[in-house]
């Protein structure tokens, strides 16, 4: 490609958010070619964590009973109606399993920012980057889609950079405790079986599930709020993640971060 087009497709790669193989394949295949080809999606690879939530209850049900008892679940009934599912839930059976959770993700994950994917799809084309997305692209797929290797709790605690109090405080004594639990945490996202996942809590406080290919434009760093406030929170411009120095025990800590991390809108709001 031409310099000038590689120049003026760096801020592109600079801020994208990088998300799940499997889940972004998809969207930047629509991208290049303005159709969009659903396929299937492993749960795990859900970005929404209330989302793959529910996908994982309706995999398990084993049953129509169980099933209906998922789906009469408030979260569950208002996502449906708002994909626009029009079978009425009572009539669903675990034959039906499939569809509801196709329409769930089709719609969640691409109907509902089509409008936005529809914009940046315009940039692209008046940028004049769509035509090389469109000509070659196998070849530039590892500039918007992530398929490296899941991140580890090493790398997460290596891209946090945590500003104490000055040694001998009694505040930097809460700080190393809590540090030490978010550390913890850390290694207790890296398994299976947790609710969160590593990318959520870079995600909380970047935004993005990995770091941009180009690099943060910041150094990310980890504080640590004062003694009264409960909940993490995050500054996602400056890339900053707070967490609260208050918990003595890991479960109270643990129960705290899971919380704020479930709630979170994208952008480090808990």
């Amino acid at each position: 490609m031409h310099t000038e087009y590689w120049d003026s497709m760096q801020p592109f790669l600079l801020y994208r958010e990088v998300q799940d193989s499997h889940s972004s394949i998809p969207l930047y295949l629509y991208l290049c070619t303005g159709i969009w080809s659903p396929v299937p999606i492993p749960t795990a690879s859900i970005p929404d964590p209330d989302l793959r939530n529910l996908i994982s209850k309706i995999s398990d049900a084993n049953s129509d009973a169980s099933l209906q008892e998922v789906l009469q679940d408030e979260d569950m009934m208002s996502r449906l109606v708002e994909a626009g599912f029009s079978k009425p839930l009572s009539r669903l059976s675990l034959s039906d399993r499939g569809n509801i959770a196709s329409s769930l993700v089709d719609f969640h994950m691409f109907l509902k920012v089509k409008a936005v994917m529809d914009q940046f799809r315009n940039g692209l084309e008046m940028s004049g980057l769509l035509q090389y997305m469109t000509k070659y692209t196998d070849l530039l797929r590892p500039l918007f889609v992530d398929e490296s290797c899941p991140l580890t709790a090493n790398q997460v605690k290596d891209m946090l950079e945590p500003r104490f109090s000055d040694k001998g405080s009694t505040k930097r004594v809460h700080e190393e405790q809590a540090f030490l639990h978010f550390g913890d945490f850390l290694d207790q996202c890296e398994e299976e079986g947790m609710n969160c996942r590593l990318e959520d809590v870079v995600i909380f406080f970047s935004g993005a599930a990995r770091p941009p290919p180009l690099g943060f434009t910041a150094q990310p760093t980890l504080e640590f709020l004062s003694q009264d406030a409960l909940l993490p929170t995050a500054s996602t411009c400056s890339l900053i993640m707070r967490i609260p120095i208050c918990y003595g025990d890991y479960e109270d800590f643990k129960s705290t971060m899971i919380l704020a991390l479930e709630g979170n809108d994208g952008f480090g709001g808990p």
